[in-house]
């Protein structure tokens, strides 16, 4: 899970507007602040909280930015709700759920669930259809068929990690007996059982939205089993939704069931290559500079990689496209995570990271039959890009921007 760097924002209360500007509360110390509203594409201009102000004064900027940067409530948002909304990242007119009717994939059927699955089965089926979509739809199978099968070695990065590295990127379109070959693997992979998808109970804001482990202990005849594990929060509010005991407006549910969908094949990249090879250490995607197989398969899919308003696995706010990936607040730690070794970085990250509003009109649209039989066959994998309309940029502390943000504003859908 990639965190976004801290905003200086603070999330609206429920006291009264007072003068000209909005009461809100400090998310770091809870005191109440008076602030400026701004318009539409702008940054909410919030005033300093004096007690934070006390506490951070004698810290370098750096520092402060890098200790408050996992913070959950003070994850990105640099716009207030009500021009969230006005951006039509949260609501859309006439919203509908459950518009797919393609088969499930057999990587998804129900044999591969643990017994955490319990009664989510139901409110699942919507999500693991757009995932089906995601993985089997043949426009789709170009970075799945590289990953399987032309994977290269990169001489030099072998010899200065120790270790043989590899490369590939994905080839589009393929032909269609390559087509075919690699829809019948990944089949035969769902069908025979490589992994088991399942929920864990790490149930509050700081939790991963998923991970996937390598079962070392369990070689199959090309690779490893792996454990696929989502967060609970997921299960908690389809089932909560499906049994009536608490109602999402169908916008929000749209956003939890795409969110839920690109978490899964996030994994799921992870555990192909766990069940195609042996190697503790996943390729490099393109010009990737961290390998990544999750964010690889966002950035090509999408554009970029996803990552809901401020974190919350409800989507309540919307979701958010950063570009270029990895951001510039991407840490590198040595050591390994869930059996494997955490990406090694080689090269230099960006000077600054753009985030998107992604809007509700294009998540509905993407979880749609209308979507898979006639925009993405006319277009290719072109119609999945996410539009790049409007979003802030956040610069790193570099000695010259020192950490500023300001809006800006893209073009058409980028190829």
């Amino acid at each position: 899970m990639v965190y976004p760097p801290a905003s200086r924002d603070r999330a609206e209360s429920k006291e009264p507007a007072r003068g000209n500007g909005r009461f809100e509360t400090c998310l770091t110390c809870s005191n109440a602040q008076n602030t400026a509203v701004s318009g539409v594409g702008e940054v909410v201009n919030n005033k300093e909280c004096k007690t934070c102000e006390r506490k951070e004064s004698a810290q370098d900027p750096t520092t402060v930015r890098n200790t408050l940067q996992y913070h959950p409530k003070r994850d990105f948002t640099y716009f207030s709700e009500s021009v969230l909304e006005k951006l039509g990242s949260i609501n859309v007119l006439n919203a509908k759920t459950d518009l797919l009717r393609n088969e499930i994939h057999p990587m998804f059927q129900k044999a591969n669930w643990d017994e955490t699955l319990q009664d989510a089965w139901e409110p699942l089926v919507p999500v693991l259809r757009l995932a089906s979509r995601f993985v089997g739809h043949n426009e789709m199978l170009p970075f799945w068929h590289q990953l399987l099968y032309d994977r290269r070695v990169m001489p030099k990065l072998s010899a200065k990690f120790g270790h043989e590295t590899e490369h590939f990127c994905a080839i589009d379109p393929l032909e269609e007996t390559q087509a075919r070959h690699t829809a019948c693997f990944l089949a035969f992979y769902g069908k025979v059982g490589v992994w088991k998808i399942g929920f864990y109970d790490r149930n509050d804001e700081r939790s991963a939205h998923a991970y996937t482990r390598r079962d070392t202990g369990n070689p199959m005849g090309t690779g490893t089993f792996s454990f696929i594990k989502l967060s609970l929060v997921y299960r908690e509010i389809l089932t909560a939704h499906a049994s009536g005991h608490t109602s999402l407006p169908h916008s929000q549910l749209l956003r939890v069931q795409f969110s839920l969908a690109t978490t899964i094949i996030h994994e799921v990249a992870h555990a192909v290559r766990n069940a195609s090879s042996f190697s503790e250490h996943e390729p490099y995607y393109g010009d990737q500079i961290l390998n990544e197989l999750g964010r690889a398969w966002e950035s090509w899919a999408f554009g970029g990689i996803l990552h809901p308003v401020c974190g919350w696995k409800d989507m309540r706010l919307g979701i958010t496209l950063l570009t270029p990936w990895p951001p510039w607040w991407q840490q590198n730690p040595p050591g390994e995570r869930n059996g494997c070794p955490l990406p090694q970085l080689i090269g230099d990250l960006p000077e600054s990271t753009d985030m998107w509003v992604v809007s509700m009109e294009y998540i509905q649209l993407v979880q749609t039959e209308e979507f898979w039989r006639g925009d993405i066959p006319k277009r290719g994998i072109a119609a999945l890009k996410i539009p790049q309309t409007i979003g802030r940029r956040e610069w790193k502390f570099s000695g010259v921007n020192d950490g500023k943000s300001e809006t800006v504003y893209g073009g058409e859908c980028q190829k």
